[in-house]
């Protein structure tokens, strides 16, 4: 799993585009991924490319995306109980 991935699924899991948006999206997201090159122009791609060289940020970035799913299911349960914040 590489870091963009991590939003790519929670818009997944939490249906929050269409079918067809969400498709268009990861294609996006694999095709500048593939540009990701060391010689890359953008600053971006290279420390992208960089930091998904080696194997460290793919073994953490599913306990990441764990965190992330934790979060965003108690924001949207609203455990806390304080619904302060929107009103």
């Amino acid at each position: 799993m590489f870091l963009f991935h991590v939003p790519l699924k929670i818009i997944e899991d939490f249906n929050l585009c269409t079918t067809e948006e969400y498709n268009q999206l990861n294609r996006d997201v694999k095709e500048w991924e593939s540009e990701c090159l060391p010689d890359a122009e953008s600053k971006l791609q290279r420390a992208y490319y960089k930091a998904h060289k080696s194997v460290w940020l793919r073994l953490v970035t599913p306990f990441i995306y764990f965190f992330v799913l934790r979060w965003v299911n108690s924001l949207k349960n609203d455990v806390r109980g304080d619904t302060k914040f929107l009103d």
